[in-house]
């Protein structure tokens, strides 16, 4: 073979590597109701997010604005710095404009393991800012009352921590959106169930639009320390900070899907790729050219630590009843 030929077949490779790497790191877009695209949020975009949140959420959800939250400087550089670490776990929605493509809207959510100890609001945490204390001491008390893996009867489930929409869409849709394709994403994780702390009477209607139930709730009039009502000014309409959740009906979980075969041990692991390549957004079934499909396999058994045969069983078993709703 030529010395030139074998440039052109590097130079090729190198191509059809950079693809697959490149389709491996673009966010995946989920089914939107609304008019706006809903993506998985990515690294470039933890600023925007955080400016979104700072910008509205910290302003007008309930408790933020009861504390005054945006006047506790500590308080602000704390939260803002807990909702980063949230936002790392990649399993986080955002909504963008179809004109702009600017950010209009984010469900911030992880996944919540019970052996593990995930409950964000039960780790030892060192707080400075008071009005923060005050509002992690409520969430964390709804947390422990709501005790979800036992409410659920199962030990993971994706939880919605913070969901935020610009004020100039909101009623078009967008949170509807948002919480819609958290539901698509706990589908896809294979995960049995899903929940979130909704905070105002809005953001709890549209939750159980969305086919949430009212699984527990504190109201703020009887939220009182040192015989006084912590947050005594909620916002019209504004009564309780309430956990609302739904179970996934076993069939419409992914790792139930063309697994009937399958031993309990391959189903266990093959939901584990499943999680993993979810959270990578490999779009395994957008892949079309054999050359770029068997790169990406490559990449994926050197990330997971097995043979490419046993990744292309597993994305053979897994990945190809996913992503329908694309």
């Amino acid at each position: 073979m030529s010395l030139s030929r074998m440039n052109v077949m590097m130079e090729e490779k190198d191509e059809y590597t950079l693809e697959a790497e490149a389709r491996m790191k673009a966010p995946l877009e989920w089914y939107s109701s609304a008019k706006c695209k809903i993506l998985d949020l990515k690294e470039p975009q933890y600023d925007e997010a955080l400016r979104l949140i700072k910008r509205h959420f910290f302003r007008e959800e309930s408790m933020c604005k009861a504390s005054s939250l945006l006047e506790d400087k500590a308080s602000v550089n704390d939260y803002l710095a807990l909702v980063r670490t949230w936002l790392k776990e990649t399993t986080s929605l955002v909504a963008t404009s179809l004109k702009s493509g600017r950010l209009i809207g984010v469900a911030v959510a992880r996944i919540n393991s019970s052996p593990e100890k995930t409950d964000t609001y039960h780790r030892v945490q060192i707080i400075e800012g008071s009005s923060l204390r005050k509002i992690m001491h409520l969430l964390n008390t709804l947390l422990k009352q709501t005790n979800a893996h036992e409410t659920f009867g199962h030990q993971e489930y994706l939880c919605i921590y913070v969901l935020c929409v610009h004020p100039s869409y909101r009623e078009k849709g967008v949170e509807t959106a948002l919480l819609n394709a958290c539901v698509q994403l706990t589908v896809a994780l294979g995960l049995p169930a899903i929940g979130g702390l909704f905070t105002c009477g809005a953001s709890q209607a549209t939750a159980q639009d969305t086919g949430f139930r009212l699984l527990s709730e504190i109201r703020y009039s009887q939220w009182v320390i040192n015989d006084r009502i912590v947050f005594d000014d909620p916002g019209r309409g504004n009564y309780s900070a309430a956990f609302m959740g739904k179970l996934i009906p076993p069939g419409e979980r992914s790792d139930q899907d063309e697994t009937s075969s399958v031993d309990s041990a391959s189903k266990q692991e093959s939901s584990i790729v499943w999680k993993c390549c979810v959270i990578m957004n490999v779009q395994y079934v957008l892949v079309t050219n054999k050359r770029l499909d068997r790169i990406l396999l490559k990449i994926l058994s050197e990330t997971f630590k097995c043979s490419l045969q046993e990744m292309k069983s597993y994305t053979s078993l897994v990945l190809r009843p996913v992503f329908r709703f694309i």
